[in-house]
């Protein structure tokens, strides 16, 4: 996962560095929208963009959508307005994400999208993400050995609107479900926030499902990224 993460930040460097000509006026400017700064991860993912745009000799406006949908069209609005050459974006869902690419696109200025995809082909210039599937079932095949290929585990869902979650948890399934000795006991919906009490750590925000209460009150859910535990 750290390898992972390591090429996605690249990405970010490298979505910069498409979205450049091959050289930049003192005028010109790129717009970095990424979830909160206070993940560390998002946090990296920006100042790495931002840092690659200040080498290409560009002005950066680096703004924070804090996965809010109409937040992030309002900061497009803004980009747009202030007449960006180019918008990085780690986006805030990928159906709301839609409208606001297509009208910079319509704008003339291009989307470069890094982390998470948006369902629509053909908008965006290019979308740099991770394999989730195929990362979530090698985690899959591990969870299963230490597991012992049996036991009830909890599985924290994330949040509807990010895709990555999605296919996560399918990667994840399609190897644990398998093994019909290991028991998904507590789904449950989850989302990554700050927990200032733990060091600055991060750990999920999570509401148990009706069905999980009902189903395994027993069954404590773990802070960890969505998919199986």
């Amino acid at each position: 996962m750290k390898f992972t993460r390591r090429i996605l930040l690249a990405g970010a460097a490298l979505a910069v560095t498409l979205a450049a000509p091959a050289s930049a006026s003192a005028a010109d400017l790129i717009a970095i929208i990424t979830p909160s700064h206070d993940n560390p991860f998002f946090k990296a993912e920006a100042e790495g963009a931002q840092k690659r745009a200040e080498e290409l000799g560009y002005d950066t406006l680096v703004l924070v959508h804090d996965d809010d949908p109409n937040k992030q069209s309002e900061l497009f609005d803004t980009a747009i307005a202030r007449g960006a050459k180019a918008i990085i974006l780690d986006n805030a869902g990928a159906d709301a994400t839609v409208a606001p690419v297509r009208r910079a696109k319509e704008a003339g200025i291009p989307s470069f999208l890094i982390d998470r995809e948006i369902k629509e082909t053909g908008i965006a210039v290019s979308q740099i993400v991770s394999n989730n599937y195929q990362g979530a079932q090698l985690g899959a095949e591990e969870f299963v050995r230490l597991m012992g290929e049996e036991g009830k585990y909890a599985e924290l869902l994330g949040r509807e609107a990010d895709t990555n979650a999605g296919i996560r948890s399918a990667g994840y399934h399609d190897v644990i479900d398998q093994y019909p000795d290991l028991k998904n006991g507590c789904p449950t919906v989850c989302e990554l926030e700050p927990d200032r009490s733990l060091r600055e750590k991060w750990r999920p925000s999570c509401r148990p499902t009706r069905r999980s209460r009902e189903s395994s009150p027993e069954t404590t859910p773990w802070p960890w990224e969505p998919g199986p535990l």
